[in-house]
């Protein structure tokens, strides 16, 4: 068993107050191994944009991850 290169657990992004909706995603859980490729395909605003600009640090402002860990 390999060790990932990248592992995400029980990712959540929070929206500020007054946004459609809390989060922007929650409950986000995956593993990528040396050697994969990982496609994210929702629909428009379903989070995918979000969740790599979080694993990036680039989150805008307001935008924050409420819970989770993302392990490189």
């Amino acid at each position: 068993m390999t060790t990932p290169v990248l592992a995400i657990r029980d990712l959540a992004i929070s929206l500020p107050r007054g946004a459609d909706r809390d989060y922007a995603v929650q409950n986000i859980d995956f593993d990528l191994n040396s050697g994969e490729i990982l496609c994210v395909v929702g629909e428009s605003g379903s989070g995918k944009s979000m969740t790599a600009n979080a694993l990036m640090g680039l989150l805008p402002d307001q935008v924050e991850v409420a819970q989770g860990s993302a392990e490189f």
